[in-house]
């Protein structure tokens, strides 16, 4: 149980490392990052921050990061500059809440940079709210905000981003990214959208489609929307190569439209020690007719924790690695309780429903309250209702016909996630 618990500490720490100020590579070099939160495993799994911690109800303890240090080289001291500053902070599940950087001013204050919220439905992850901290209004500022959307497995089937808009004092939809699966249940694509504000609709804008041998992730095609052919168009695509199950060399090719060619662009090579992690990962780049060192991550670990990232960079007048950043983790024990597991099956209610209709939900627990929450597939909550154990909710009239994702919630979480047609 505790090593579980131990190596799910680590992927939810390495993921979510990827959204401080700087973007560390190397923590987890096995997982081809995707969005704020998420990865895609080698066995084609999508990593989802808090997917990871499934405790079942145990009390245990967990070694969780509560805090990371990044630094930078000073060539001309030959020493490392501490810069960046990062907390973070847990719910007594384990879940990660909250993370806030700090960077040191002239006079060498630290002072408040960013701020990420994090909220969950039971162990879902539900909404990222990223602030900005503004100086002069001594006060956090909005900026980005991440909503996750998840099918009746609890399967996560898009992520959707917004701004914040200090002209109308609103979100407003940026980015979306939605997720197939094959019958595997491997992430097949990844399709990622604009919001187009002149006619209220998602234009495609790139996709990545994941192929896999032997149920490993072998390559990843991406492909760019070009709006003037109304098709699309190569753009770079990742072969991934393995020695005893593990990734160890990733390549990446650019396709050259005019010649119609692919050519090299980089390659990182990984080394890992006994325990199946990554020690180094060394990346090189194209030049010409061969490889050429570029950068060098050397990862640290203390048991399952990863504690140092050192980042070298390739000086290629003197054939030598030179430092150029450290990333310091530091993790402490924590006792976490497990959040409830969740059941849909005995929850039943028709499917398509009608516009201007009561329905009733069957097999909801009598005197418990519920909440029904129903989305349009932008993302927008088009209605959300209390309920009681009589399981009956509106569907207004005014909704138009089409697709959309009804989600209920107890007071122990999400206990159904149902795509529904909704028609006259």
């Amino acid at each position: 149980m505790k090593n579980r618990i131990l190596t799910c500490c680590f992927l939810i720490f390495a993921f979510t490392s990827a959204i401080m100020a700087q973007n560390i590579p190397g923590i987890n070099t096995t997982n081809v990052k995707s969005d704020f939160s998420t990865a895609i495993s080698p066995n084609g799994n999508l990593i989802i921050t808090a997917i990871a911690y499934t405790f079942n109800g145990k009390t245990d303890l967990a070694s969780l990061a509560d805090s990371a240090h990044h630094s930078t080289y000073d060539t001309i001291a030959s020493s490392f500059n501490l810069t960046v500053r990062t907390y973070y902070s847990y719910d007594s599940g384990g879940l990660l809440i909250q993370r806030i950087t700090k960077s040191p001013d002239k006079t060498g204050t630290w002072k408040n940079y960013s701020l990420d919220t994090l909220s969950y439905t039971g162990p879902l992850l539900m909404k990222v709210i990223s602030r900005q901290w503004d100086s002069q209004l001594a006060d956090w500022k909005n900026a980005l905000k991440y909503d996750y959307f998840y099918d009746t497995s609890n399967t996560l089937t898009s992520i959707v981003i917004s701004h914040w808009s200090t002209s109308s004092n609103e979100w407003r939809f940026s980015e979306r990214t939605a997720y197939n699966y094959n019958t595997s249940n491997q992430v097949s694509q990844e399709l990622q959208q604009v919001w187009n504000s002149s006619l209220s609709s998602w234009d495609d804008n790139s996709k990545s489609t994941y192929a896999y041998t032997s149920s490993k992730l072998s390559g990843i095609l991406t492909e760019q929307w070009n709006t003037a052919t109304l098709s699309w168009a190569n753009n770079t695509r990742t072969t991934l190569s393995y020695t005893s199950g593990l990734n160890t060399e990733t390549v990446l090719e650019k396709y050259i439209q005019a010649l119609s060619v692919w050519v090299n662009q980089t390659r990182d090579l990984y080394v890992y020690n006994i325990s199946g992690k990554v020690d180094s990962q060394i990346t090189q780049v194209w030049e010409t007719d061969k490889w050429v060192n570029s950068v060098q991550y050397q990862n640290t670990y203390a048991g399952s924790d990863l504690t140092s990232v050192l980042t070298k960079q390739w000086i290629s007048s003197k054939k030598d690695w030179s430092n150029e950043q450290s990333d310091d983790y530091y993790f402490s024990q924590h006792e976490v309780f497990g959040t409830p597991s969740l059941s849909s099956s005995a929850i039943l209610l028709a499917n398509p429903l009608v516009k201007g209709s009561r329905v009733r939900i069957t097999g909801l627990t009598a005197y418990q309250n519920y909440e029904a929450m129903l989305h349009n597939l932008n993302g927008q909550i088009v209605m959300q209702q209390s309920l009681h154990g009589d399981g009956l909710i509106y569907i207004p009239g005014k909704l138009e016909t089409g697709i959309y994702i009804l989600q209920l919630i107890s007071p122990e979480g999400i206990i159904l996630i149902r795509k529904m047609l909704i028609t006259d």
